[in-house]
């Protein structure tokens, strides 16, 4: 809290009520009670709320402690309260002041207490008080240093009440202010949307409502439209492109949207089977940011990640696939690098893309240095699959249907407009890449040291993404969606508590407590904690587990609010307890898989063998499936009828079958069978191209 101002004002952050304490230091906590209990000499009468949110406190805790309770919404960020705020401001505290002459006094808070709140104080003390606006803005700055730190409210106030050329430079941040993690720290041409602006509060609730468009759910182990309705049922399958908001938001929801993204789920040996009985593609797991990228139309793209916060590009532009043919075929040669921008067709709309942010480096960087330097990298944005694109419901169509999407609609439009020279490559915030899958049979390339350095940014694992015909886009955990580290490299998200225990014959110390979501009790405990360590309490901590050790924090998850949900926690237990090694997920993947020769089937009547031509079937088709190759493809059964299997009467080369509405044909496999106990192969899944 600040001190008193001329008798009349208490300047102060906006309190919080006990449903944030786990996300605050203790020594840090701030609750209405604690407004009171510092302000007691003074007899707080009135308390004026500037923010434009109603989720950090509930006012009764200020009315029922005798005091007045006034609310101006005032948008912060980049927009400075208006002069009929102003007004109303005045207003209010003269009234105020009127009937409670030198008794009780104003308190006044916006978020952190500074500039909103200052502004209004200014302006107060020079419209009703004869202030010269620079002593104003002194004032206030001595009850309240560092005062209005933000330039355009300095600005603004001079204009208004002054002249601008004597508008003093900003003075610096407050020291809490400078020590903040930056959730896009190293992307410098992204801004961090004030949370509670309704700028921000469109943007997730179009995000979300463009994941109930375009997505699936699981409802009591059944796949379920996202918008609530059976998947036979009539349903909204599209929006208009060309409409920015879906619904009037006025009307907030009544819980606070949570990011909806899908979410892999660990590879163990319960799971790894479905590697082998279903389709799946391959592609590392890059060691970025998580973000949706919301495209509601030009010059509004936003970054949405997973603890919700909303970020702005500066610049990133994404004209459709229509325009940019139009202006091919046409040969117009247009000389402004934003024609598109205007046009009711040139640019996106109402699109949904799921992908993460990486800080590039070159490549004969090591990666301890990429480590080292990641916040001095170039920012890229890999997207790896879509929701919707220009209001229509792609996350309902397969894997490779979307991903096909992505470069069709997204990349080619955006860098062929590029080099016509009609999108200004210079000038966007960052630079946006389908991120690269591969067939599953080439996952040990990805695993040599090779691999990694030829890429430009880190990586820590594998993502093996389901590929079939069925496989849609999933909200929340996707159970079909595997992700594999190394070891070493295992994690899980706790939340850390961070208490103090004294026990009888014990040395008293620090204990650091990890909570799962879902459990109120705790699921581990830290390896070593001291004192040093008290600033981890409450945070979302990243952990791995040493053996002979215990459990120690890799890193502070500042882009995430929740910890891991407990029964990811428990699904962990099996991949963690067993340190299970590559070579086991080869012996899967590696035989069953990679070096099986198995025919190609496109229908019944048409039966492509190792051996004969692939004359008679689509190259386009095959090429376009990234499973299917010469070497050795996997079997992709357009009816039911198609099922496969082994022979185990032995267990070297032996003749392996393929059984066709009863009808038994025999193929080849190239090495000896080492799959261990998986003793046959399920039916296989239809597989569109």
């Amino acid at each position: 809290m600040g001190d008193m101002i001329l008798d009349v004002f208490i300047p102060f952050k906006t309190p919080l009520d006990s449903k944030f304490d786990n996300f605050i230091q203790p020594e840090q906590l701030f609750h209405v009670d604690h407004v009171f209990q510092t302000a007691e000499p003074y007899k707080l009468g009135l308390v004026v709320d500037l923010t434009k949110s109603k989720r950090f406190y509930n006012r009764r805790e200020i009315t029922d402690s005798n005091c007045k309770y006034l609310k101006i919404e005032c948008k912060g960020n980049e927009e400075r309260p208006t002069p009929e705020q102003v007004d109303l401001f005045i207003k209010v505290v003269n009234q105020f002041l009127d009937n409670n002459p030198g008794e009780q006094k104003v308190g006044v808070h916006c978020t952190h207490g500074f500039n909103r709140t200052g502004f209004l104080i200014v302006a107060y003390l020079v419209e009703e008080l004869n202030y010269g606006v620079e002593i104003a803005v002194q004032i206030f700055a001595d009850a309240r240093p560092p005062g209005i730190y933000k330039s355009d409210y300095l600005q603004e106030l001079f204009e208004r009440y002054g002249s601008s050329e004597d508008c003093p430079p900003a003075p610096p941040l407050p020291d809490w202010c400078v020590g903040t993690p930056k959730f896009m720290e190293g992307v410098l041409r992204v801004a961090t949307l004030d949370q509670d602006s309704v700028e921000a509060h469109e943007a997730r609730e179009l995000a979300d409502r463009l994941c109930k468009i375009g997505a699936f759910v699981y409802s009591d182990g059944q796949l379920v439209f996202a918008d609530g309705q059976s998947s036979n049922s009539e349903s909204e399958s599209s929006v208009p492109p060309n409409s920015d908001r879906l619904e009037e938001t006025n009307k907030r929801s009544k819980h606070p949207l949570r990011f909806r993204g899908s979410q892999p789920v660990s590879i163990s040996v319960r799971n790894m089977e479905s590697l082998v009985n279903y389709d799946y593609c391959v592609s590392y797991k890059a060691d970025g940011c998580r973000y949706f990228l919301l495209i509601s139309g030009p010059n509004k793209v936003y970054l949405i990640d997973r603890a919700n916060f909303v970020y702005k590009p500066d610049v990133l532009h994404f004209p459709t696939v229509s325009w940019v043919k139009n202006m091919q075929q046409s040969g117009n040669q247009i000389q402004s690098t934003s024609a598109f921008l205007t046009c009711p067709d040139g640019h996106l709309f109402n699109t949904l893309l799921d992908g993460e942010m990486v800080m590039c480096h070159d490549p004969s960087k090591s990666e301890a240095y990429m480590h080292e330097n990641a916040a001095n990298g170039t920012p890229r944005f890999l997207i790896y699959d879509a929701v919707t694109v220009n209001g229509q419901p792609i996350g309902r169509t397969p894997f490779f249907e979307r991903y096909a999407a992505i470069d069709k609609q997204i990349i080619w439009p955006r860098n062929t407009a590029g080099h016509m020279g009609l999108v200004d490559f210079s000038a966007q915030s960052f630079s946006i890449r389908r991120k690269p899958f591969r067939p599953l049979n080439q996952t040990e390339e990805l695993l040599k040291p090779e691999f990694a350095q030829h890429l430009d940014h880190i990586t820590d694992g594998l993502i093996f993404q389901p590929c079939g015909p069925d496989e849609f886009y999933i909200l929340g955990t996707c159970p079909q969606t595997l992700k594999w580290k190394p070891p070493h490299l295992n994690t899980i998200d706790f939340r850390c508590k961070i208490v103090h225990e004294s026990k009888v014959g014990e040395i008293p110390g620090y204990v650091g407590q990890l909570y799962l979501g879902g459990l109120n009790v705790p699921s581990a405990r830290l390896a070593h904690v001291g004192p040093k360590d008290k600033h981890l309490d409450g945070k979302i901590v990243e952990c791995s587990l040493v053996p002979g050790v215990g459990w120690r924090v890799l890193r502070i998850r500042t882009d995430k609010t929740e910890p891991n949900y407990h029964k990811s926690g428990v699904g962990w237990n099996p991949h963690l307890e067993l340190r299970i090694p590559l070579t086991t997920y080869q012996k899967a993947w590696g035989s069953g898989v990679q070096k099986l020769v198995l025919c190609y089937t496109w229908n019944p009547q048409t039966v492509v063998t190792p051996g004969n031509s692939m004359d008679n079937v689509s190259q386009k088709k095959a090429l376009f499936n990234p499973i299917a190759n010469t070497a050795g493809v996997r079997i992709h059964s357009p009816h039911k009828g198609y099922k496969f299997g082994r022979d185990t009467s032995d267990r070297q080369i032996t003749p392996k079958f393929l059984t066709v509405n009863g009808v038994k044909s025999s193929f080849q496999i190239k090495e000896n069978d080492q799959r261990g106990s998986l003793k046959e192969w399920r039916r296989s899944r239809i597989c569109r191209t």
